[in-house]
């Protein structure tokens, strides 16, 4: 009675020794399988970020030769007589003298009209060069001294939209 009972207690120590090493061996795997996951983590976190600079740069680059006026009257308001987008931002500019070599490329506004608003929108407008658009931002404060149309309207470069909306 006493051996039969010694054999069992000897199969359960066996067994639990078997299931104490199944369990290291598991606990050895997973920790090889988290170490991985963490260097596949690792590379894939660099690889982003390379990603999200290159993208920065490209956005940059293309937001470099953008200006922003700010107070130019929205489409049915005259400013100085003129009604046109075109005609608007050619006042302003030469409001500015920034010269006859300035040429836009493209302009548009931004945001959403407001009903009953008689806030104007941000005009987003395009020029041939980052030296072009320098130029226009170094006379900008001129802008302050002349007369009632001009005095409200002031000019910044482009920055990243989600910048824009803060």
């Amino acid at each position: 009675m006493i051996a039969k009972q010694d054999e069992k207690l000897n199969r359960i120590l066996e067994e639990l020794t078997h299931m104490r090493r199944k369990m290291v061996e598991a606990d050895n795997e997973n920790k090889a399988k988290m170490k991985d996951m963490a260097e596949t983590i690792e590379k894939q976190s660099t690889i982003i970020m390379q990603h999200q600079l290159f993208m920065e740069q490209m956005d940059r680059q293309m937001r470099e030769t953008n200006l922003v006026l700010f107070g130019v009257p929205d489409e049915q308001v005259a400013l100085d007589g003129t009604t046109t987008e075109d005609a608007k931002i050619q006042k302003v500019m030469s409001a500015v003298e920034a010269g006859p070599e300035l040429v836009v490329r493209s302009h548009k506004r931004l945001g959403q009209h407001i009903q009953g608003s008689n806030r104007p929108r941000p005009l987003l407008v395009k020029v041939a060069s980052k030296s072009m658009r320098d130029k226009v931002l170094e006379k900008t404060t001129s802008l302050k001294n002349m007369p009632e149309p001009y005095k409200r309207i002031y000019i910044k470069k482009d920055s990243h939209p989600e910048v824009r909306k803060e």
